[in-house]
């Protein structure tokens, strides 16, 4: 019963049920605790501090995490100081080095007992929290190595991610072309899952990050790609889709922060009026429409 609650769990937070999923986790471990399953303990503990994480709630994230490493170690495994460098990227600032060294040290563990799927995964965080920290071209390098790593490991869950890292990179050292097709492709890779919308949103950010840097350049009388609209078109644009991401119940804490400092940027640059108007679009869309509308929008 407890490994069925757990698999729940992970079922629910694929979803974007996070409340639901750690509910079922947390019933699972009041289950496990009796039995005294260390190792299966661990990892249930692993993924309550994922979804606590996920909620944006870090006190009770390293919480969670802190005692799966616990029991980890009795065991000899150190991988899970990982989770506690999710924890440090959430809560950014001066966190942001701590957050890059904890992963790091999960990535040399990870590497030395050859767990290949453990590199993937530091090695996409890292990326990310390098992106956090404003370094794109090691962000780059570390996103990259993941994607060809997932590739060999046929795991297609994490390719999506990765293409919008590297989209998210390219943005960042201001190679829009490179950014565009990068988040095309992790937004087609979206439009085939049926359930996993979690993803699809920190695409869909992506993507408004793109218009926005693109309005900014057609502002600077710059070529701004093939399908570029006016400069106040492609903000509304942007505009609409931050506001579901910001207001989706499935786009994880930390990036709803990202969209909402977005926003505030597009909004200081718009009359009020079209804020509003677009905001509202946006909030009444489906995560499938808006999906299904910029990759008609951007087909061929």
């Amino acid at each position: 019963m407890a490994e069925t609650l757990a698999r729940l769990g992970t079922l629910t937070s694929e979803i974007g049920d996070y409340l639901t999923a750690q509910t079922y986790l947390q019933q699972g471990l009041d289950m496990l605790r009796e039995v005294e399953n260390p190792a299966v303990m661990a990892a249930l503990l692993n993924n309550l501090g994922y979804v606590a994480f996920l909620l944006g709630k870090y006190n009770e994230s390293e919480h969670y995490y802190r005692e799966s490493l616990a029991l980890s170690e009795e065991i000899g495994d150190r991988r899970g100081v990982a989770g506690l460098g999710l924890v440090a990227w959430g809560r950014g600032g001066a966190r942001l080095s701590e957050a890059q060294q904890l992963m790091e040290e999960s990535l040399s563990i990870s590497r030395e007992i050859g767990q290949q799927l453990w590199v993937t995964i530091c090695l996409e965080f890292m990326g990310h929290i390098s992106i956090s920290r404003g370094r794109y071209e090691a962000a780059q390098s570390y996103l990259q190595e993941a994607l060809n790593l997932a590739n060999q490991l046929g795991n297609k869950n994490d390719v999506s991610y990765l293409l919008v890292g590297l989209g998210e990179a390219a943005l960042g050292l201001g190679n829009l072309q490179a950014a565009r097709n990068y988040l095309l492709e992790a937004l087609e890779i979206e439009a085939l899952e049926t359930t996993r919308v979690m993803v699809a949103l920190i695409a869909m950010m992506g993507w408004g990050m793109l218009l926005k840097q693109e309005a900014e350049l057609l502002a600077a009388g710059v070529a701004a790609g093939q399908q570029a609209l006016g400069k106040q078109e492609q903000q509304q644009q942007a505009v609409e889709i931050l506001s579901l991401v910001l207001n989706h119940p499935a786009t994880p804490h930390i990036y709803k922060e990202q969209a909402a400092r977005l926003l505030a940027q597009l909004e200081a640059d718009l009359p009020p009026e079209v804020v509003a108007a677009a905001r509202e679009r946006g909030q009444a869309r489906t995560c499938d429409a808006l999906l299904e509308e910029i990759l008609a929008a951007n087909a061929g």
